[in-house]
This record gives C-alpha cells, sequence and structure tokens, in this order.
C-alpha cells in the first residue's frame, strides 16, 4: 500500500555524536523538501553518462541545506559559545558546518524525501 512521505521537520543527530553524553549532542532540525523545491534541485544536477556520478554536487548540497536545514540545538564554536541560528542568512549557517557534516545532513535530507526499503514491500 503506498503512504504519504511524513513532511514533518525532524531531530537529527551526526553519527559523531551519537556516542556523547545527551547534553553534549548537537541536535540539528531537518525537513523533508517539498515536491517544488525537489524538481527545482533536480533540474540543476547534471548526471554524467554512465549516471553515477552527480555534477555540480557541492552547489547541489548547498541548495539542499538550504531547504532542509531549518534549526539546531547545542552547536557550539571552538570557544564553546552556543551559536545561533540565522533565519535571515542560510550561507552563514552553511559556512558554520565542516565538510563531513554538509555531507551527512544532506545525505539525511534526501533519504527523508524517499521511500524505505520496509514501506516499498508493504
Amino acid at each position: 500500500m503506498a503512504t504519504a512521505l511524513n513532511l514533518s521537520s525532524v531531530e537529527y543527530i551526526l553519527e559523531c555524536d551519537l556516542e556523547l553524553d545527551e547534553s553534549e549532542q548537537t541536535t540539528f532540525i531537518l525537513k523533508p523538501l517539498t515536491a517544488k523545491s525537489q524538481a527545482i534541485l533536480q533540474d540543476a544536477v547534471i548526471v554524467s553518462g554512465d549516471n553515477t556520478t552527480i555534477e555540480n554536487f557541492g552547489t547541489h548540497s548547498i541548495s539542499l541545506l538550504k531547504k532542509g536545514l531549518v534549526g539546531w540545538r547545542n552547536f557550539k564554536n571552538d570557544s564553546g559559545d552556543q551559536l545561533k541560528f540565522n533565519t535571515s542568512n542560510l550561507d552563514t549557517n552553511i559556512n558554520l558546518l565542516s565538510t563531513e557534516y554538509r555531507v551527512e545532513l544532506t545525505t539525511q535530507i534526501i533519504s527523508m524525501n524517499s521511500v524505505s526499503e520496509a514501506e516499498v514491500k508493504n
């Protein structure tokens, strides 16, 4: 039976934080993309002839984060100060994330717009 995607925001903890005490973990608030946002982003992606390589993946990832990263809690700078999520300048937020964090968060946002194997079997 087909089921609708859950379009609610979810809390996500990076793999590197899972072993930490809950009070030390950073929580990222992610939301799936709307169908329109997903289509616009897909139109901007160039896939290689063998359908295995996405060109422009870096800018695609930034665009995904601008749409799918909607907040965070307990995200600190190297001095231990809490960083506020800037809703008026999303580039500021993205610039604070390491490459590894951006890739992991992007992957999670993409998976939120996919049907799981368990859902396919039903």
